[in-house]
């Protein structure tokens, strides 16, 4: 697990090229602080920060070929290296080490950029090819390890993360309104876009080829969008998922370090731990975060004494949060989702003992576990009655009720498609004049709700309605907050995070199980819950889904409200962009308990708390917190 940073620029010096780069892996340190790499040639200079975890000694990078005309930097794991490497020797290439990496020069010898096709894994990295002198960054088919690029007047820039980018360009970032809206509205900022005009985070399942100052992006992997062909009953569901997700488990648990797993006692994290500990030889290390009254903590005991587990496990208080303003220096850019306070410090926890976790990431958006997948599931039968009647009876009433008042987002939802009430369930009001906290002329415009995802509604229209919503959460959700945060958060402590359920066979087979094996009307994750009951004791599977969160809600009331304070000053920076009157109705009825605000409350705690960061100019990334500060 690395960081990893470059220049193509083909009017730059050697000298001004390896400046930039260095200074460009100086922001990444966190992500590789084993030691660092650099090729520097006329036009391209690539750098590295390593992570060690496989081959200690001879995976040191830049790595090259027998020539040195094709030199990579590399992050990530591809899990199917020694079947590779030894295909790859019958075809006469040799090797200098074990190291994954070196897979990938040899591969691209041998099939250009479709090697990427072969590779099961999770990855980002950067080819060289000093022959046809073009540059090839790739990214993995699921976008679970992260990849940045600025393309201007010819000359590409590239890094793991926004920061690095920004280090080596010769120009000042700009804000992006329409970005910014997004955040606001989703509560992140999905690929391409980041919060920066012209910088661009490439999609999953993506190639970039840069060649003779021109950049051209190729999709070679996309979120299967077909039902089929199906699978013949749910018997046969159960035993491939569970072959399958003990394939890939087993594949996980290769390392040259030592390796635990996090443990949060849901469905998920349980049946990764399950499978994993039946796999290792001693006890496996398992870490888990909680607050004070956390029923969680419970049931990850119990999987924890279930399998012998060497378990590990850490009390947050309301202290815990202070530490969120400082995270921002990792995500560079606004993120919203509070979940990333408890696995900032899952992970602190972690590193103390291990360099490897495992993750049970994926399996929501695979297997239908949010509560959004019940929600439509109840509500489908009103897509029976005529839409022009539900406008009238519903929609008309509700655009003339006040903001805030209670029962007009039901009403809204009653009027609206099922794909309508999905984008109403996944992003917040923006538009002042129905109740958001945007401010119109500062954002960019205002679209409509359902506009953010009518591109990935429209690639998954083969599939019927219910199966569509699991598959615009996987392209959007999934990679750009869930697995933004894991890999943000992990490698904030130099951590490598790894996800079996995201194994993209894994995702293939999830395609082709009918939706109502995965989703029943009050249950669901039905077919996945099927799996575990061969693992793990039915408290732990048939119990109420819970996420990974803390209760932000009662904090905001209490310890917290100062935050809520210092967001409501008129001077605050947040404020530039936000609608005063609808954010002061926010927090008066999130205080006063009328509703529960605290999704789009934490949302502009943190838009604010980055543009303070953003004013008072760069930083070096440390670890902000020790974990046991944060104990309540």
């Amino acid at each position: 697990m690395c960081g990893i940073a470059g220049v193509c620029a083909a009017g730059r010096s050697r000298e001004d090229l390896e400046r930039r780069v260095r200074r460009m892996t100086a922001r990444l340190v966190h992500r590789g602080p084993d030691e660092d790499g650099y090729f520097i040639a006329d036009g391209v200079a690539l750098g590295s920060r390593r992570l060690k975890v496989i081959d200690l000694v001879g995976g040191r990078m830049p790595i090259g070929n027998e020539r040195g005309t094709v030199q990579v930097v590399y992050n990530g794991e591809v899990y199917n290296h020694a079947v590779l490497r030894d295909e790859l020797r019958r075809r006469g290439h040799d090797f200098a080490s074990r190291s994954d990496t070196e897979v990938l020069v040899h591969l691209y010898e041998e099939y250009g950029p479709a090697m990427v096709q072969r590779l099961r894994g999770m990855f980002a990295f950067a080819l060289w090819d000093t022959e046809s002198r073009t540059l090839l960054l790739a990214r993995d088919r699921l976008g679970i390890k992260p990849l940045y690029y600025r393309e201007r007047n010819g000359e590409l820039w590239f890094g793991s993360e926004l920061k690095a980018v920004v280090e080596g360009c010769p120009e000042d970032p700009e804000i992006d309104p329409i970005a910014l809206a997004e955040y606001l509205a989703l509560g992140y900022i999905r690929a391409p876009r980041t919060i920066y005009r012209g910088f661009r985070k490439l999609p999953p399942g993506t190639l970039l080829e840069f060649h003779g100052g021109e950049a051209t992006l190729v999709p070679y992997w996309r979120v299967p969008a077909h039902g089929g062909p199906w699978i013949d009953t749910p018997e046969e569901a159960v035993d491939l998922i569970d072959a399958g997700l003990r394939d890939a488990v087993r594949e996980r648990l290769i390392s040259d370090v030592p390796l635990g797993s996090f443990l949060s006692g849901g469905v998920d994290s349980s049946l990764v731990v399950a499978l994993a500990a039946q796999e290792t030889s001693g006890p496996l290390k398992t870490f888990t975060v909680g607050f004070p009254g956390d029923r969680e903590m419970h049931y990850a005991r119990r999987i924890s004494e279930m399998y012998g587990t060497d378990h590990h496990e850490l009390i947050l208080g309301p202290d815990s949060c202070r530490i969120a303003d400082d995270l921002l220096e990792f995500f560079d850019e606004p993120f919203g989702d509070a979940s990333s306070v408890p696995t900032f410090y899952v992970s602190q926890l972690a590193r103390q003992d291990v360099t490897v976790v495992l993750s049970g990431d994926g399996g929501d958006e695979l297997f239908g576990g949010y509560e959004q997948y019940l929600y439509d599931a109840r509500w489908a039968w009103l897509d029976r009655v005529p839409r022009v009647l539900r406008r009238v009876a519903c929609g008309l009433p509700s655009n003339l009720l006040p903001a805030g008042f209670y029962g007009v987002n039901r009403l809204r939802a009653m009027a609206a498609t099922r794909e309508g009430r999905y984008a109403l369930y996944r992003t917040e009001e923006l538009d002042p004049r129905r109740g958001g906290v945007g401010r119109v002329e500062l954002l960019g415009g205002m679209p409509d709700r359902e506009a953010y995802f009518a591109e990935d509604l429209s690639a998954g229209a083969s599939l019927p309605v219910d199966a569509r919503l699991l598959y615009v959460d996987t392209r959007t959700y999934l990679p750009d907050d869930i697995l933004t945060k894991v890999d943000r958060m992990s490698m904030a402590h130099s951590l490598e995070a790894r996800v079996p359920l995201l194994d993209h066979r894994l995702v293939e087979l999830a395609a082709r199980i009918p939706m109502e094996w995965k989703v029943a009307r009050d249950t669901g994750k039905v077919i996945l819950k099927e799996v575990a009951r061969r693992y793990l004791p039915p408290e732990v599977v048939d119990r109420p889904k819970r996420g990974f969160s803390l209760p932000i809600a009662e904090w905001l009331r209490g310890p917290l409200s100062a935050r809520l304070e210092d967001l409501l000053d008129p001077a605050a920076p947040a404020m530039r962009y936000l609608h005063g009157p609808t954010v002061h109705r926010v927090v008066r009825e999130h205080l006063r308990r009328r509703r529960n605000h605290e999704g789009i409350l934490w949302r502009l705690m943190m838009l604010d708390a980055w543009l303070r960061r953003v004013e008072r100019g760069p930083t070096m990334v440390s670890a902000p917190v020790a974990a046991e500060e944060a104990i309540g």
